[in-house]
């Protein structure tokens, strides 16, 4: 039975891409408010299971609940007005509008109006236009690109790319926000900034499912890790204790001394 206290429950989770199981029986339950990292080496499922979760690949067996409501099968749109969220490891941005023009695009998806009210151009379209336009404003402050709301999206620095996509799936509202590779193009100052931006966000009651090869970054990061190897999960646990397994060290990390 669903527990209140998680926002996600996954049950032997599988995904089969013709003779390739590229993930086998993952599991997870989440808490309300709670960041879990999940980590393993190139190939390990990791994507393939944020696909699965946010509705861009169907399960081939297993369960997904989400806010105790079962969300495998439903397209990805569906789960998105649902309250879960997700950023990609290649940037999905709109190149040539605008920082600004990006994040309202992406409030659209419970926008205050409706394209015949955008087609007539209507009292409703520009009162939501100004409501999109300062909700937008107000996501891009704290990532550091108030400055640069005219900018092109295409014409920004990478690190800063990667933080226009984490305010465009913020500006769908989510309750559980699944996050690809964050910290990829950023030095350590922008990661250090980044962590706090999402400890905060987890303040404010936001669950948070964290993918990074940074491993300083995520267990810096994270309540918890999970880590994935050849489709499977092999470990979890507390950031410390994860890291220190020796079927981590050996599947993923390398030399122990690496660490």
């Amino acid at each position: 039975m669903f527990s209140p206290a998680n926002i996600l429950e996954v049950d032997s989770l599988s995904k089969r891409f013709g003779g390739l199981l590229a993930v086998s029986g993952y599991h997870v339950k989440l808490a309300k408010a709670e960041i879990l990292g999940l980590m393993g080496p190139n190939g390990a499922g990791k994507t393939t299971v944020l696909n699965l979760l946010s509705g861009l690949d169907q399960p081939s067996s297993g369960k997904i609940q989400f806010l105790g409501q079962a969300i495998e099968g439903l397209a990805s749109h569906v789960v998105t007005r649902l309250g879960l969220a997700r950023t990609f490891q290649n940037l999905r941005l709109f190149p040539e509008m605008t920082v600004l023009e990006n994040v309202m695009a992406a409030s659209l998806i419970k926008g205050p109006y409706s394209i015949l009210d955008a087609f007539l151009q209507t009292r409703k379209f520009h009162r939501g236009n100004r409501a999109l336009e300062k909700k937008a404003v107000a996501l891009l402050d704290p990532l550091g690109l108030a400055s640069d709301l005219e900018q092109p999206a295409g014409k920004l620095p990478y690190g800063k790319q990667r933080r226009l996509e984490i305010a465009r799936a913020l500006a769908t509202e989510p309750k559980l926000l699944l996050l690809d590779e964050p910290a990829a193009g950023m030095v350590q100052e922008e990661q250090q900034d980044l962590a706090l931006l999402l400890k905060q966000l987890r303040e404010e009651g936001l669950s948070l499912l964290v993918i990074d090869h940074n491993i300083a970054f995520l267990t810096s990061l994270c309540d918890r890790i999970q880590v994935m190897h050849h489709g499977e999960l092999v470990a979890e646990g507390l950031p410390q204790e994860v890291v220190k397994n020796p079927v981590v060290i050996e599947a993923y990390l390398g030399e122990e001394g690496a660490l």
